[in-house]
């Protein structure tokens, strides 16, 4: 769904460093980073790294949008509302 511009024309670059870090998805136009986060992501240690990381991106001026794999597999239209919304 993120490929190709299909959401408005929007492209995103998957695995796109950023800073320290690599996104899952980004888009640079829209400084908007897509986290797909699996279960491991509900673990202690990994929720508290991911703020410090959602946090930094932040400061460089990026939004983060954090989607589970179930959302991503069962409601993508969900995602694609989040980036229409961000880009409006």
């Amino acid at each position: 769904m993120l490929r190709s511009g299909r959401i408005d024309g929007h492209k995103f670059r998957r695995q796109h460093p950023i800073s320290r870090y690599v996104a899952d998805f980004a888009c640079d136009h829209l400084r908007l980073v897509v986290e797909i986060d699996g279960g491991i992501h509900d673990q202690d240690g990994v929720v508290a790294r991911d703020h410090l990381r959602q946090t930094e991106l932040e400061a460089l001026g990026w939004t983060v949008l954090r989607f589970t794999n179930t959302q991503v597999l069962s409601e993508p239209e969900l995602i694609a509302a989040a980036i229409r919304a961000h880009a409006a």
